[in-house]
């Protein structure tokens, strides 16, 4: 409901605005950008049976990222196209009770992801009266690639059967124009991708402090959760 109501938002917001965009040429820069996603949580087992398993999850926080940007401004417009493709990830390193092993043991296990973002966005302009510093509002769509990181014990579960997710986000962003070529960019983007992970160990058994532990062969499956606000500060370079 939030997404839908903004996304009417910055229509309404596009019909009585005025272009800042000049008559002529499209008008094209391109952005450097860096981001932190507040969190995110990494669903351990959601095709268990059992309720319990399936809400357990770790939960990743002020995740890093960094992002290049492609925007188009048509001629005399109050709006801009915008494409962009981002990379961020993060993993984490704890003793957790492993049931995946043969016997469960409580191990070292080192558990994350890393995801490429790539979005789509329609953004408008937000009257202010100036023209050095304006607000915009945008929406889109996105495709989100993950693969999950698991490592027990130093043995890694390899990804398999990557599948991307489809989903959809909103933006805004406080603009400031430096010179004519250079713009400075605070944003906010609020997104919520849910991706399926798969993993499976290559290894049959493995020994860990001076014992034998066996590995399954069975794919693990987990589900990332980007639920975190995205807080970006970056650049914008007319070409």
């Amino acid at each position: 409901m939030a997404l839908k109501s903004l996304a009417v938002a910055a229509a309404v917001l596009a019909s009585v605005s005025h272009g800042r965009a000049q008559e002529g040429s499209w008008v094209f820069s391109i952005g450097l950008k860096g981001f932190l996603t507040t969190s995110a949580k990494l669903f351990y087992s959601p095709d268990a049976p059992s309720e319990a398993l399936r809400s357990q999850y770790e939960l990743l926080q002020n995740i890093p990222g960094i992002a290049l940007e492609l925007r188009a401004r048509p001629p005399g417009s109050a709006f801009f196209l915008a494409l962009s493709g981002e990379y961020q990830g993060k993993t984490s390193e704890k003793q957790r009770l492993v049931a995946v092993t043969t016997p469960p043991i409580t191990l070292p296990v080192v558990d994350g992801y890393w995801m490429v973002p790539l979005e789509a966005s329609v953004n408008v302009d937000v009257p202010l009266g100036s023209e050095q510093f304006f607000l915009t509002m945008g929406a889109g769509v996105g495709i989100y690639y993950a693969e999950r990181v698991l490592e027990v014990a130093g043995i890694s579960a390899e990804p398999v059967d990557v599948q991307p997710a489809f989903g959809i986000h909103i933006r805004t962003s406080a603009e400031y124009t430096v010179t004519s070529r250079i713009t400075a960019i605070l944003e906010l983007r609020f997104r919520n991708p849910q991706v399926s992970t798969a993993n499976q160990f290559q290894t049959l058994e493995g020994t860990i402090g001076g014992e034998v532990i066996g590995f399954p062969q069975d794919e693990i499956s987990g589900r990332l959760d980007l639920d975190g606000m995205v807080v970006g500060l970056g650049v914008a370079i007319a070409l």
